[in-house]
């Protein structure tokens, strides 16, 4: 850390990608900001609401509004975006962590391992281990 979570799209090395991320907690809720972001724009979209708006601060509000309105609704409606492939894959497909300082691979911590094994699968083997 420092780091930059953001769009890669159309990014360049001549880019200044401000590294505002000093710890998780801000990666954390940059991630949650993005999460929220999409399900908007997701709504938008399907409702046709964003027709006809060009500014972007009253889009980008309209955006957290609906996600907003939306989990206060339906409790488990971002639950149900995070388990479903094709959102998160359309949420993060274009973004990017930058770091300030290259990590050695035995620094690397592999979040999901290969294969089909992680999860609960891995918890269960886990436990059946002890």
């Amino acid at each position: 850390m420092p780091a930059y979570f953001g769009y890669w799209y159309g990014a360049t090395n001549k880019d200044d990608f401000k590294k505002e991320i000093t710890d998780l907690k801000s990666f954390g809720k940059k991630y949650h900001e993005t999460l929220l972001w999409r399900m908007g724009e997701e709504i938008a979209r399907n409702k046709n609401l964003e027709n006809g708006i060009y500014d972007n601060a009253t889009i980008e509000n309209l955006y957290f509004e609906l996600a907003d309105k939306e989990i206060r609704d339906n409790a488990s409606a971002l639950t149900e975006r995070l388990n479903s492939f094709d959102f998160i894959y359309y949420t993060l497909h274009d973004y990017q962590i930058v770091l300030s300082h290259s990590i050695s691979a035995d620094r690397i911590i592999k979040v999901l391992p290969q294969g089909n094994e992680f999860g609960r699968v891995l918890r269960q083997k886990k436990k059946n281990d002890l």
